[in-house]
């Protein structure tokens, strides 16, 4: 929990803007407590879960119950900044990426598509900044 507070300060400071930070340590709990890695499938010991957040908070995603699942230290280390939606299309678990957009569409009261939607927005936040960044540099 304190982890996540730390990291949206950084996000907060990196992009200058506020995030919204709601979480609350039930909803950690809740979500930890799944034994299954929301990317590989794979079940998980204790030791080996780790929260993540689905739209990193440095490319506009929230700290929030809506935007939080349980992954294998493997996968969060692999997935880094990217939308998770990217990373699993990345990584041809495209089972785990409908599970990954259902879960989503649950916890935030949304309709499959609306949470598909806001998953492919994200994705394009991320490449939208990456373009910028490369603009810059290129400058």
């Amino acid at each position: 929990m304190q982890d996540s507070r730390k990291a949206r300060r950084k996000a907060e400071e990196l992009t200058g803007e506020p995030i919204t930070d709601e979480l609350t340590l039930i909803q950690v709990v809740w979500t930890l407590s799944s034994a299954e890695c929301s990317y590989c499938g794979k079940e998980i010991p204790e030791s080996e879960r780790s929260l993540d957040h689905i739209t990193p908070m440095k490319h506009g995603g929230s700290n929030t119950f809506d935007n939080i699942t349980c992954a294998c230290k493997c996968c969060n280390a692999s997935k880094n900044d990217l939308p998770a939606i990217l990373f699993l299309l990345q990584s041809a678990e495209s089972r785990e990426a409908r599970k990954l957009i259902d879960g989503v569409s649950l916890r935030g009261h949304k309709s499959f598509h609306e949470a598909f939607i806001e998953l492919a927005d994200s994705a394009k936040f991320y490449f939208d900044k990456r373009a910028e960044q490369a603009l810059r540099a290129n400058e």
